[in-house]
């Protein structure tokens, strides 16, 4: 049982606007995280330079590189994220077969993206959602996509992607690095990972993680400012910036930290019939709760950290309303409840088939119902892998949601999804154990998920001292 589907199962959600102004598309060898700037230490700068807008600047263009230390693979990037850059391809150049494209976007081709965008985002589901997968790449752009067909073809754990891991490197690394991601940011589990294989190898770290997805932070000026503090200290000589700088969603607040994750009590909020969400045991006699999902009719999903324009906070009511997602909600908060670190779901559940998703997604819900997504995960089960398993046949899923920094306000509720489909931001499991690439079929499933004494399915929650 992994905590993430591998490349060829998960889709991260619609067209990014952005990427279509991009001037050339890359393989996806370099479509990548985090970038850290490494200045030599025989660079200075020139007398008189107050800050990196002064001639530094032109150095530093000359002499940054990009440094990625996380496996691509490791992070659960999918189908959809491959079939992004075809599609942005296939709206620039006839010939998007090639890895690149050095025609320069002039005005005129730019306002003809834009208003390409919708057709293209309906396109790009279109061919999300083709059977086989492997003929996404066709249905999307009418030819096949080299790299689109080694993507899918190879797993996880093949000697493929062994030219794309540089974690071996981190010996290589230079001795102040500048990590920037965002709560909603598709890569930041392997941000957090690569921090701390830094920081083990001696190097100094400063990490920003702000309210928002994917490369954003440098439209921001906060995300902004902390990048050019960095670099004014690596530039000019000054003390780097280190230690951990998070926003609070909720509060609306910046925080400073000695480390990640700070100290916090991880808290169970226990799941109960009838959609409740506490911190106390179910009753003995509670009956499990039921769902059908069928991957025909995949449950959808919004925003999220998917690597588009459409990542981030999204209203969840109509998902929720949906008969193959189940949701536990709290009462409304009597107090505030502000959490820090991260978060997991054990859910105690059985299958009618052994190939099979479960997604969980963690939401507040505002006092007129409004339910904003903050974080989520999904376990793809593998049943030759050697899952917990008690004699009535009900198995133990762990999921690692994304971390977050969030303050629940007073009379807002706590609200957990469980289901089994967030397509197409994750590839759906068509059910049968066959290659995802090649397979044609497609079998539903009926699930149950536990809540009594015995199966203690839970939402695990990083509580503040402050709450706890």
């Amino acid at each position: 049982m992994g905590s993430l589907p591998d490349v060829r199962s998960a889709i991260s959600g619609t067209l990014s606007v952005l990427t279509f102004l991009v001037p050339a598309v890359q393989e996806f060898g370099e479509f990548t995280g985090h970038k850290a700037v490494h200045v030599p230490h025989e660079f200075q700068p020139p007398p008189g330079s107050r800050c990196i807008a002064d001639r530094a600047q032109t150095s530093l263009r000359q002499r940054a590189e990009r440094v990625e230390l996380t496996h691509p693979r490791a992070e659960g990037a999918g189908e959809d994220v491959l079939l992004q850059p075809i599609a942005i391809a296939d709206r620039r150049d006839p010939r998007a077969h090639r890895p690149r494209l050095r025609r320069r976007v002039n005005g005129q081709r730019v306002v003809r993206q834009f208003l390409a965008v919708p057709a293209a985002g309906r396109k790009l589901r279109r061919a999300s959602a083709t059977l086989p997968l492997a003929e996404a790449d066709r249905a999307l752009t009418g030819h096949r996509v080299r790299w689109f067909q080694e993507w899918i073809g190879n797993g996880p754990d093949q000697a493929y992607w062994s030219r794309m891991d540089h974690r071996a490197n981190v010996g290589r690394m230079p001795p102040v690095v500048h990590l920037q991601g965002g709560w909603y940011d598709f890569f930041l589990p392997g941000m957090l990972t690569d921090r701390a294989a830094l920081l083990a190898a001696g190097r100094t770290v400063r990490l920003l993680i702000g309210p928002w997805g994917h490369g954003k932070g440098l439209y921001t000026r906060d995300g902004m400012r902390d990048a050019l503090a960095a670099l004014d200290a690596a530039l000019l000589g000054r003390r780097a910036l280190s230690g951990v700088r998070v926003f609070v969603t909720g509060a609306n607040r910046w925080q400073d930290l000695p480390g990640w994750p700070p100290a916090h009590e991880p808290t169970p909020w226990y799941l109960h019939p009838g959609d409740g969400l506490n911190r106390m045991h179910a009753d003995p006699a509670a009956g499990p709760s039921r769902y059908r999902y069928d991957p025909a009719a995949p449950t959808p999903t919004v925003g999220g950290t998917t690597v588009s324009m459409s990542s981030g906070p999204a209203d969840n009511r109509a998902i929720e309303a949906r008969p193959d997602v189940l949701t536990f909600t709290t009462a409304p908060l009597a107090r505030e409840v502000e959490v820090i670190g991260p978060v997991r779901v054990r859910l105690h559940a059985r299958a009618s088939i052994p190939h099979v998703d479960y997604v969980a997604r963690l939401c507040e819900v505002s006092p007129r119902g409004r339910s904003v997504n903050l974080c989520d995960g999904v376990a793809r089960l593998d049943p030759a892998s050697d899952i917990p398993r008690d004699s009535d046949g009900v198995i133990t899923v762990d999921i690692a949601l994304w971390p977050l920094a969030h303050r629940f306000r007073r009379g807002h509720r706590i609200r957990l999804q469980v289901s089994s489909g967030a397509h197409p931001r994750y590839g759906r499991n068509p059910g049968t154990g066959e290659p995802l690439a090649t397979t044609l079929a497609l079998r539903a499933s009926i699930h149950e998920i536990f809540h009594d004494p015995d199966h203690p399915s839970a939402l695990w929650l990083p509580l503040t001292e402050e709450t706890s």
